[in-house]
């Protein structure tokens, strides 16, 4: 088991950075390679809601369901993921601080079939998209209209 935590401060509001961590359809936009994503549950996001994912890592493309655990807007989505035979577990927390919003993700990765063969590719590779993740979300907030961030 791999356990995980990134923390990256932004200059918004919790409601701002937020509002692009539900949005959906954009996630291809600002995480590395998330190729699509849609919400594949009927309603909105809520414990139970599922987000499907087409996602590339080392050289291949593989579909992620995302199951949310736990939702609290603005300041917690956690979800499961399950990924051909990988499955994880995130939360992402969003707390107010001075000059902005601080994202804590925290996680638990359990690596099988390929990725537990290859696990230092596998970390390195998922550590890289994590972090690509993180800056992504830095340029959607700046690329807010000023109002609102």
């Amino acid at each position: 088991m791999l356990k995980i935590s990134l923390s990256e401060t932004y200059e918004c509001a919790a409601e701002d950075a937020f509002g692009i961590l539900i949005d959906i359809s954009n996630y291809p936009r600002w995480q590395p390679g998330v190729a699509q994503a849609r919400l594949a549950s009927s309603g909105t996001l809520r414990p139970g809601a599922q987000i499907k994912e087409v996602r590339s890592m080392l050289g291949r493309q593989a579909e992620a369901v995302l199951t949310v655990t736990e939702y609290a807007y603005p300041r917690l989505m956690a979800f499961d993921v399950t990924a051909g035979a990988v499955k994880a577990r995130f939360a992402v927390t969003l707390k107010p601080v001075w000059g902005g919003t601080q994202l804590l993700l925290e996680g638990e990765v359990h690596p099988a079939g390929l990725a537990q063969k290859f696990e230092p590719l596998f970390v390195r590779a998922l550590l890289g998209q994590l972090r690509g993740a993180l800056r992504g979300l830095e340029r959607a907030v700046k690329a807010l209209p000023k109002s609102a961030a």
